[in-house]
């Protein structure tokens, strides 16, 4: 195979079968300032970390050796890994805890005590707070995994560094819903600390977790580069604080949709680049989030995503801020992913902070012709924004395998360059029209980045991805009400539309077939009636948290998913169970 390929592995699951029904109406949607109305803001900053473990300067509940002493082949393999050119670009890897914590905590509210291997409070009257740090020898920055969490909605989680002022809340809106597992923020140094506040109506028995392993981040010795201060003919990678509106108009506007992300997959964390899209809803901004699906391409890692907002320097040569002092986004629901033009959608579980640009997109036949200039802001090797230029190139000297046109753009190209960690960063055309994601580079030498005669630059077509989107950019002002069929429950009053689809391992899908069981209540079947394979229901737990309730139960352990739309506001929630596997759970933030 002459045409090797730098940022995709072939071996990647399609969901194609699970498509929603497309509805081809918008060709062309115009990108959006949002200026902070309307967003989706998180309430979590109104209360702040007690840091009662620190006050007490208790020891770290469990400590790991430096990575380089004790864990010599897993550094080694994500060094082999990224020079090898394999994709997504690896950042971190997991390490296990040789002694899980488990942590339960009891609805009393005792002095201040020890506990659990952490420190038990009050954090205001009738509210409970626990916090216990975690150290890893000589570490740059660490993230928690919390597994087997059974807290009462209104917990707030935080997590903050040793002896440093910044703290980093997160909550139950960036948990999965299948594993009830929860990634923390990252946080800078050797030592984090977790802080876990619990409302005042915490039942006892209710609220516990466990920790039983940590994301190390690593830093090789080869990622050194910077590139602020060269000039934009002596390198061919080009940072993005340095491109001006004469080169292109709307840069500011790029800058401010494209987010580093971070993601858990497996036994490694990884690198990929993602951007805003705007949708047809003028009542308000849908933190929709495209990008690729060699990138990831399932709920726990789309669970797991870190997005980082503005990482760029202050201007062209300037400072260039700390990573983990930028904005964060935790957590998204995967709406749809597919290897067909590789992509993957997400919704945030957090809007962005504003001010914020979703970008606008072109979905029509003819939207990237020959010659026309497409230009990115992408993250590559998870540094600050990079700026690259191409043009669409027809010629099919340059041809993958497996990545047929128009499934896919070549472009050829004349200013900047990509690697590992840009994969995912959208293909915009002028005006802020996204016309496509990056797959990666074709060509006969791509170990050379810069080498732009020989390689060409290949992006998912968005007009190939758009069928599968539609039903989200799509959403008007006016949601369907809600009407049983044949397939669709309709549950809580009507208001919630609940359909299921499920495929057999020998490739085998078809639509689940529904039966009511109450208001609230209902089943559905796969082969036969007489064989009952999902239960479902929808509950308004708003009086407790604010939101709807959505709980599901397989009997079961063929693949499936279910959809649930709330007709009064069209949002949409994916629930997924894998092949042979029997699962359940419940989401008690779902609408």
């Amino acid at each position: 195979m002459s045409a090797l390929l730098r940022y995709f592995q072939t071996a990647l699951t399609v969901f194609a079968f699970f498509l929603l029904g497309s509805r081809l109406q918008a060709q062309k949607v115009e990108p959006a300032l949002d200026l902070g109305s309307g967003t989706q803001a998180s309430n979590r900053a109104a209360v702040s970390p007690t840091r009662l473990g620190e006050r007490l300067t208790i020891p770290p509940a469990r400590q790991l050796e430096a990575a380089d002493q004790v864990e010599k082949a897993q550094v080694q393999s994500i060094r082999d890994w990224n020079q090898s050119g394999k994709v997504p670009w690896r950042s971190g890897f997991v390490r296990l805890l040789h002694d899980p914590l488990r942590v339960s905590l009891p609805a009393i509210r005792p002095q201040q005590q020890l506990y659990s291997g952490g420190a038990l409070g009050d954090s205001s009257p009738g509210q409970l707070a626990w916090a216990a740090s975690f150290k890893v020898d000589r570490a740059r920055a660490l993230r928690i995994h919390l597994t087997d969490i059974t807290v009462p909605p209104g917990t707030v989680f935080w997590v903050y560094a040793d002896g440093r002022p910044t703290s980093y809340p997160f909550g139950l809106d960036s948990m999965d819903p299948q594993t009830r597992s929860l990634w923390s923020p990252t946080v800078e140094g050797d030592t984090v600390w977790l802080e876990v506040q619990l409302p005042a109506a915490a039942a006892a028995g209710s609220a516990s977790f466990s920790v039983s392993e940590i994301l190390e981040t690593i830093t090789l010795p080869e990622q050194t580069l910077n590139l602020g201060s060269l000039p934009l003919a002596d390198w061919c990678l080009i940072t993005g604080a340095c491109i001006g509106t004469d080169t292109q108009p709307l840069i500011a506007d790029y800058r401010k949709a494209v987010s580093r992300l971070t993601f858990v997959q497996g036994a490694h964390s990884y690198l990929c680049s993602g951007t805003l899209l705007n949708d047809q809803d003028p009542s308000g901004f849908v933190p929709y989030l495209l990008t690729a699906n060699h990138c990831f391409s399932d709920q726990a890692s789309a669970s797991s995503l870190e997005a980082y907002w503005d990482y760029t320097a202050t201007s062209c040569n300037g400072t260039i801020p700390s990573l983990y002092s930028v904005p964060r986004t935790i957590g998204s629901t995967l709406l749809a992913t597919s290897a067909s033009s590789d992509f993957t959608f997400v919704r945030l579980a957090q809007a962005p902070p504003a001010p914020r640009v979703y970008m606008g997109w072109d979905a029509s036949s003819n939207a990237a012709p020959a010659g026309t200039p497409l230009d990115r802001v992408s993250h590559p090797s998870g540094y600050q924004q990079h700026f690259t230029r191409s043009a669409v190139d027809p010629s099919t000297a340059f041809s993958c395998l497996d990545l047929p046109r128009p499934n896919f753009l070549y472009s050829a190209v004349s200013v900047g360059s990509s690697q590992g960690g840009s994969s995912g960063s959208a293909a915009i055309k002028a005006g802020g029209y996204v016309v496509g994601q990056l797959f990666g580079v074709c060509g006969s030498n791509i170990e050379d980045n810069c080498d732009i005669a020989n390689n060409r630059l290949v992006d998912g077509a968005f007009s190939a991805t758009y069928p599968y989107l539609s039903g989200w950019l799509d959403a008007g002002t006016t949601p369907q009400p809600c009407s049983p069929g044949p397939t669709t429950l309709c549950l809580n009053g009507s208001r919630f539309k609940v359909e299921a689809q499920w495929r057999t391992p020998d490739g085998s899908t078809g639509a689940a077939q529904a039966a009511q069981q109450t208001s609230d209540t209902g089943s559905f079947w796969f082969f036969s009636s007489s064989n009952l394979e999902l239960f479902v229901k929808v509950l308004d737990g708003r009086g407790a948290n604010g939101h709807f309730w959505f709980f599901w139960g397989a009997l079961t352990d063929v693949e499936y998913r279910i959809t649930v739309t709330d007709s009064v506001t069209g949002a949409v929630r994916l629930y997924q169970g894998v092949q042979h596997v029997q699962s359940s759970g419940n989401d008690v933030t779902a609408f």
